[in-house]
């Protein structure tokens, strides 16, 4: 076994001291290239921020320029900055067409009230099977507004086209103060 003497240490194992003069290196490696680091991080940020705000927009010839009298006649236009009025007509023709409303055909055909419970029918008038229908209701306060919502399922869930099912729920004060409002299925 070899032997140092180290300082104020003593007697040290030279393979000791090798493994501490190695980690010791390393560590002084890596603090020095720490200021490094944070300096080309730093001036990287300020460089990409520089370049990205520092370039002035481009305007495409997709959208010509015009005078602002003619902005009367427009139906899309943008007035930039320094004043330039664009025609941005190009943009408003591509709008999406509006589904058309369908008309809901899963109905609610009958609602009753009978010892406590809300009863009623659901009528599958369209011509696909619907599954999983719920007929939605609210509960209505005495000063008419709403306090609370609900759904239901109905029996059976799914419905064939032309098929009837019932739905059903307890409802505690004699089902008075219930209204359904609609019926939500899927497809």
């Amino acid at each position: 076994m070899k032997t140092a003497i180290l300082g104020n240490f003593g007697l040290v194992d030279t393979v000791e001291l090798k493994n501490l003069l190695h980690l010791l290196l390393s560590l002084i490696t890596m603090l020095s290239s720490l200021p490094v680091t944070v300096t080309f991080a730093t001036t990287s940020l300020l460089l990409i921020a520089n370049t990205a705000y520092s370039k002035p927009l481009t305007v495409s010839s997709n959208y010509p320029v015009v005078s602002n009298s003619d902005t009367n006649d427009l139906v899309c236009y943008m007035q930039t900055a320094n004043g330039t009025t664009l025609n941005l007509s190009r943009l408003c023709e591509n709008k999406p067409q509006p589904q058309p409303i369908v008309k809901t055909e899963v109905v609610i055909s009958h609602v009753d009230y009978e010892d406590n419970f809300l009863i009623g029918n659901v009528v599958n008038k369209s011509s696909k099977t619907v599954h999983q229908a719920r007929v939605n209701y609210e509960i209505i306060g005495e000063n008419g507004s709403v306090m609370a919502r609900g759904a239901m399922s109905t029996e059976p869930p799914t419905l064939r086209p032309g098929q009837t099912a019932k739905f059903q729920t307890l409802m505690p004060g004699g089902g008075n103060n219930v209204k359904t409002t609609s019926v939500e299925w899927d497809e």
